[in-house]
């Protein structure tokens, strides 16, 4: 095994604990890049007892080097198979495009698995994990966070209350220019797999509108700005029982970062990343502020939460906050927009390449 670790060499055990089993979890960070160092080391390294024993996977060990001297862990390696019978659960932090191939591993063998989003590329491959987890007993949870912010959440329970009456229109408005610290280019649709806004995005942003319907919504329509590559604009229009919506997503321009949910009786409208209130608006009348009273309060405190709920499914403590079955809808949803990808109106390229055309 191609592990370095301070210290030398730790006692090897395999990664299934009886449920409800106490004490320090060795746990697998596989990928090194932004997420890993902005997310799950950063979360795991605040831990005592478990910040130490974490190993760090990446085929580029100098970056998997580079994180563990800034935050502590115990131990590096190159390759994820060769630590499977060595921990007690594992973070998959590659690209999307890897996703179910090491996760798969992992489950295969018995060991719990917190996925990055989206959990795969395709909806045949996310199915597969779910079933190779549940063959083997192995958790599979995926790092859906925008169910633990409070607007969020607030929202869910908004619904389910039923005081807003049936549910009739969803609008979610996302985006900013791209600053991602981004270490390789799956992102951007590396191999030309084409899939950008929508697969980064999209899949929180589709996952808040089927968690919140408790359904999957049909899709009616869906446009980006794809001319071959990643797409950085998309549009995705939906319809379910009763009720219409939009999603909005942007990497070149700043959106409003909002949502609203309009009921038969109120409107329920909130920053996706608000931490304090919601508004409120009944049928003819004003707005009126609704104050949360939120778990987390923080991003960093999201960070935390996510990690801690990990941990503790995998000790027998507790659920996982965001099980992997309950993203397959959202993950439906992606695959079928870029199945029926349309293009938005360009009448800028189209008039130039007549232009062009003409001048050729």
């Amino acid at each position: 095994m191609r592990v370095l670790e301070r210290g030398g060499r730790g006692s090897s055990r395999r990664g299934k604990l009886a449920a409800g089993e106490v004490g320090a979890l060795r746990i697998a960070v596989v990928g090194c890049g932004a997420i890993g160092h902005a997310f799950h080391v950063p979360a795991l390294a605040a831990i005592p007892g478990v910040g130490e024993r974490v190993v760090l996977v990446d085929s580029n060990l100098s970056r998997a080097n580079a994180l563990r001297q800034e935050f502590g862990s115990g131990a590096v390696c190159s390759d994820h198979r060769e630590v499977i019978d060595d921990v007690d659960g594992a973070i998959v932090a590659v690209p999307p495009e890897h996703h179910a191939s090491v996760a798969g591993d992992f489950l295969a063998a018995g060991i719990p698995v917190l996925c990055e989003k989206p959990l795969a590329t395709s909806i045949a491959d996310g199915a597969a994990l779910v079933e190779v987890g549940r063959r083997s007993g192995a958790l599979l949870g995926v790092n859906q966070v925008r169910r633990l912010f409070p607007a969020v959440r607030r929202a869910a329970e908004w619904i389910g209350s039923g005081s807003s009456g049936t549910v009739r229109r969803i609008e979610i408005h996302e985006g900013a220019p791209f600053d991602w610290p981004l270490t390789s280019g799956g992102t951007f649709g590396r191999d030309g797999c084409g899939r950008g806004v929508l697969q980064d995005l999209g899949a929180h942003a589709l996952d808040m509108v089927c968690w919140w319907l408790g359904s999957r919504p049909a899709i009616t329509r869906y446009m980006d700005d794809s001319m071959g590559g990643s797409e950085s604009v998309a549009r995705v229009e939906f319809e379910g029982e009763g009720v219409e919506g939009v999603v909005q997503m942007s990497w070149l321009s700043r959106l409003s970062n909002t949502f609203r949910i309009e009921g038969e009786d109120e409107r329920l409208e909130g920053e996706i990343r608000a931490w304090d209130s919601l508004w409120v608006t009944k049928r003819g009348g004003r707005a009126r502020k609704l104050g949360l009273e939120p778990a987390v309060s923080s991003y960093p405190r999201v960070k935390g939460r996510m990690i801690e709920n990990f941990l503790d499914a995998i000790r027998g403590h507790g659920t996982l906050e965001v099980p992997a079955e309950e993203v397959l809808p959202s993950l439906d949803m992606i695959e079928e927009c870029y199945r029926r990808r349309g293009r938005f109106p360009m009448p800028w390229h189209e008039a130039g390449k007549e232009v062009c055309d003409e001048v050729g």
